[in-house]
């Protein structure tokens, strides 16, 4: 009986999912494609960061389009179609919004020194091109300086005032061990994304491509086009020309910015080419941002095509460029003019699909009724089976549970063993108050160490925080002492820094670089 009733079962199935699979095609129909959707796209490229973007996110105003142009490419023509009317407004002009800033950027510099300490030959050279490149950048522009070894550190906030930048770069040093390009500029991303007042935000990353880190060239692809930041590269190399680790930097420094921008190499050992390359660079990147602005709408906006011309690098040949015309639609906030008013038609009848005569819902229920009827038919039958002869025919397993399952009783052996036979004391001793939103850090135990590193037991995620920042030790009075653990930007008891270890108590503030915090009893 068990093998009729599977085949009955299978045969029903097969029955209704033959008769079903047209009628979901049939239901399932083909919907009217929008504008957006039979159209022309609203940004180039569709992927990635766009270059002309006619549905930008704030900043940018409604009823506008972004024009962002990557380093090496420039904008060679702009019009319209139709009707419509648009002018193309940068910072100054009366179309453009006074509360936001057109572009923003944050050179990251790499300041270690190489294998040997072999990069403190060129660095003095480095620090002069670097200088004429930030010399080269247009003014106005937002410009913050940040230098990177294991840790990241803010040496100048972004500011209009280049000097302040030039003052900083003279006064760069080596040091450190490692080089963790992708990891910091990860992190460059994540500064610039906070910059909620900029329409294009770039990262210009100075270093010689060697990274030890272990992050990959994937995630900050992915991270720059979600905070939509482009990262361009001044490669410094020291090494001598011909170096194949020189080919292996550059490799690393031109996946790490396709699509994003763009890098040059610079040959610090032969200085006359190293001075033109980063001359060439800075006016690359300078005319990208002279290119770039918002498209406004002059006086009621209207739905229009916008075309724009660019001339861009030819892949794979150094100096060579192509002319390349794209084309995006504007769609004023409150859409396109609808269509003429039509009669709707009737829509199409589908005929309701039948089994055998009988519509296919109902023959569901009746199939779903027949093999409910036969499973009880069959659970009776065995059962009548077991009581006549004591047995249960194993082909057959149904468990409805049991009175032992659900009464049981905890066995000794299962409980967890504590060694010693005490239980560890995790109620905080103190904590660590945040200023200024006073979030309270408990303090757990008799060290505590403190980083920006996810094992550290108080976490404190700031640029100015090194891995494993400061330790916290809890004396036998039950107070407490701090040990800074040699920190980039230091430890301080009240203003006091820490060099070795001190003593705290209840009441002082401790600062780790630049985040300041109380230490209060329970």
């Amino acid at each position: 009986m068990q093998a009729g009733l599977g085949a009955i079962g299978a045969a029903m199935l097969c029955s209704l999912l033959m008769v079903g699979a047209p009628s979901f095609a049939q239901d399932s129909g083909t919907a009217e494609p929008t504008q957006a959707q039979a159209g022309t796209p609203q940004r180039y490229p569709e992927t990635g960061i766009a270059i002309l973007d006619c549905d930008p996110g704030a900043p940018a105003p409604d009823d506008s389009c972004l024009v962002r142009l990557p380093p090496k490419t420039l904008r060679n023509g702009l019009r319209a179609s139709e009707e419509a009317s648009f002018t193309f407004a940068r910072p100054g002009a009366e179309q453009f919004p006074e509360d936001i800033a057109l572009s923003a950027t944050l050179l990251l510099v790499d300041v270690t020194p190489g294998l040997n300490s072999a990069r403190r030959a060129t660095f003095a050279n480095e620090k002069a091109l670097l200088r004429s490149f930030v010399e080269g950048l247009p003014e106005g522009e937002s410009i913050a300086l940040y230098t990177f070894k294991e840790d990241l550190l803010r040496v100048v906030d972004f500011t209009t005032d280049h000097n302040d930048v030039l003052v900083e770069i003279d006064a760069l040093a080596l040091t450190g061990r490692n080089t963790l390009i992708a990891e910091h500029t990860k992190q460059a991303i994540d500064i610039l994304d906070r910059k909620s007042d900029v329409l294009l935000k770039n990262v210009i990353l100075v270093t010689d491509g060697q990274d030890e880190g272990l992050d990959s060239i994937a995630e900050i692809s992915a991270a720059a086009i979600e905070a939509e930041v482009g990262i361009s590269a001044l490669g410094m190399a020291w090494r001598g020309f011909g170096d194949a680790q020189v080919g292996r930097d550059e490799n690393f420094l031109r996946r790490l910015t396709d699509g994003l921008g763009a890098t040059q190499m610079v040959i610090l050992r032969r200085p006359a080419e190293a001075t033109t390359a980063v001359t060439n660079f800075a006016e690359d990147v300078s005319a990208s941002r002279r290119g770039s602005g918002l498209i406004v709408p002059d006086g009621e906006a209207q739905a229009a095509d916008i075309i724009l011309e660019l001339r861009e690098p030819e892949p794979g040949v150094e100096g060579e460029y192509q002319t390349n015309e794209v084309r995006v639609r504007f769609v004023p906030v409150a859409g396109e003019a609808a269509p003429e008013t039509q009669t709707p038609s009737e829509p199409a009848q589908v005929p309701e699909a039948t089994l055998f005569g009988v519509p296919i819902l109902w023959a569901y229920i009746v199939a779903g009724l027949l093999i409910l009827l036969a499973l009880v038919v069959l659970l009776m039958k065995r059962r009548s089976h077991a009581s006549d002869t004591g047995t249960v025919d194993d082909d057959i397993d149904i468990d409805f549970g049991s009175e032992s399952d659900a009464d049981f009783a905890a066995d000794p052996d299962d409980a967890t063993q504590i060694v010693g036979g005490t239980v560890p004391d995790k109620t905080p001793s103190a904590f660590l108050v945040r200023e200024p939103d006073n979030a309270r850090m408990p303090l757990v135990g008799q060290r505590i160490s403190i980083g920006r590193g996810s094992a550290n037991a108080v976490i404190l995620n700031d640029v100015s925080i090194s891995r494993v920042h400061a330790e916290l030790h809890r004396n036998r009075d039950g107070g407490y002492s701090v040990t800074d653990m040699d920190s980039l930007n230091g430890t301080f008891i009240n203003g006091r820094q820490v060099r070795g270890t001190l003593p705290v108590r209840a009441g002082d503030t401790l600062k780790f670089g630049e985040i300041s915090t109380k230490l209060v009893l329970p």
